[in-house]
């Protein structure tokens, strides 16, 4: 079968020593596949799957803990995709004969980030977390020694390399949370110090809870692209930090250019586009809460005002309404409900406006948290516009080379259906790529499949998306003060 790109599979990681690094080199090429798909998420879990003869000797190399690992034809130095094997599932029917067939399917290696916590105190013993000190005091080493984080990017490296590299604990020389597998370092480096400095992480207490969440939005909001890959040089796995690329003025895909052979798209509409956050549950002042209404601002078009419509509503763009932009576009004002339950704001009576409650301070760490918490969910419930493109290699478009995941680029193509809100103010499409699909079968031979959207934009399905949800929803009740 004549494909586009080659797949190996790399041995399980298993340390010479107490002190030694894990590699997994690769032990052999797997030829005979009968399909492969391998979707690669921005921000996310990626996951991969395998169909082969199961008396074959490729399906040999198959065993518990080793992964795959995957190059392009047209990039064979760089590793295009890459994870461990989570599922062997061997199956023998009338339609497959005696040889039966092997499903083998698993994540991508940015699975790490997601099977870590976040300790209080990383370095300290087990035995228990410091009850004077409720959340991680976040730091980041530098010029040999511990300091603050000055952005987000630095804030996410000293996250990780505290609890996925973290030195022995001080007490026992207990190693066994170190990932050996990691080429992680734990000085920051230069060029993620040099990114511009912000406080947004600021709004991202560690509380004995999962990392991922974090990691993932705080890299959404400031632009950045987080990724775990192989490295056939030293068979270890690499993180990467750096700031996503425009690439919208040289990468455009266009049917007239070669590179595109089709493409689909679909567009969803908001399942909420309005949270209620609730305050701390009260002890006195008659049972109240504080509460807040947000409403989504994700999109905001030339020329749209929000000013208050009691004051003046012929300024405001949805006179003597009050709706934002995305509920205008969509026709929805749906509301929801958040509890808050990681701050100490309670309900306090405003003395300047009477029978209203006082806001949290602006600058606050309290501030911050109901910030979050809303951003958090009007992201997850916004709208979602997906794009799918049949993209064809040239000689100065190509995946892996020449534009990667998290990079923008430009597709020209029919856009009328498409939400105003997905395009930019001349009409076009210029999107991040949220998803690369490499994939090839029988019946389709060798695709990729780069599909571009905002930043809730997946083909992953709805179910999924919910249980994420939800698990959100979990880590905000566990981590109560």
């Amino acid at each position: 079968m004549a494909t586009s790109f080659t797949l190996h599979v790399r041995e399980r990681p298993l340390a010479p020593s107490l002190s030694a690094k894990a590699p997994m080199p690769l032990i052999g090429r797997i030829d005979g596949f009968l399909s492969f798909e391998s979707i690669e998420r921005h921000l996310d879990v990626g996951a991969w799957t395998l169909t082969l003869p199961a008396k074959s000797a490729d399906a040999e190399l198959i065993r518990p803990g080793r992964g795959i690992t995957v190059f392009l034809d047209s990039n064979p130095d760089s590793v295009a995709f890459s994870g461990p094997i989570r599922s062997i599932k061997v199956s023998t029917t009338q339609e497959t004969g005696g040889d039966g067939l092997m499903t083998v399917s698993g994540v991508c290696d940015n699975v790490i980030v997601r099977e870590r916590l976040g300790r209080i105190q990383p370095r300290s013993i087990y035995a228990r977390e410091d009850e004077t000190v409720r959340q991680w005091q976040p730091v980041v080493y530098s010029g040999g020694a511990y300091r603050a984080p000055v952005n987000s990017g630095e804030f996410i490296w000293g996250l990780l390399a505290e609890n996925l590299i973290c030195p022995e604990l001080v007490s026992g020389g207990d190693t066994s949370r170190r990932i050996r597998y990691l080429d992680m370092t734990r000085d920051c480096p230069a060029s993620i110090s040099a990114l511009a400095a912000d406080d947004l992480w600021q709004s991202y207490p560690v509380q004995m809870s999962a990392v991922e969440d974090a990691v993932w939005d705080l890299a959404r909001l400031t632009g950045l692209t987080v990724r775990f890959r192989y490295d056939a040089t030293t068979g270890l796995i690499k993180p990467t930090i750096r700031p996503s690329i425009d690439l919208s003025q040289t990468i455009v895909f266009d049917e007239a250019a070669g590179n595109l052979a089709g493409y689909e798209f679909t567009s969803e509409a908001p399942t909420n586009t309005r949270v209620f956050l609730a305050g701390a549950t009260p002890a006195t002042d008659g049972g109240r809460r504080f509460y807040e209404l947000r409403r989504s601002d994700l999109w905001n078009p030339p020329g749209w005002q929000d000013i208050d419509t009691t004051s003046n509503p012929a300024l405001w763009s949805d006179p003597w309404w009050g709706r934002k932009a995305i509920e205008v576009e969509w026709g929805v004002t749906a509301e929801g409900y958040v509890d808050v339950r990681e701050t100490k704001w309670a309900y306090q009576s405003n003395p300047a406006s009477p029978g209203a409650a006082l806001p949290p301070p602006p600058g606050s760490a309290e501030r911050r948290l109901f910030d979050r918490q809303a951003l958090a969910y009007l992201v997850e419930n916004t709208q979602r516009g997906l794009v799918t493109l049949d993209a064809l290699d040239t000689d100065k478009c190509r995946y892996g080379l020449h534009y990667n995941i998290g990079d923008t680029v430009r597709a020209l193509l029919n856009t009328s259906a498409l939400p105003e809100s997905m395009l930019d103010a001349d009409g076009l499409l210029r999107q991040p790529i949220q998803e690369v699909r490499i994939a090839c079968s029988a019946d389709e031979m060798w695709l990729i499949q780069p599909k571009v959207g905002g930043d809730e934009s997946s083909s992953t399905p709805y179910v999924y998306r919910m249980i994420r949800r939800l698990r959100r929803q979990v880590e905000a009740t566990k981590n109560r003060y």
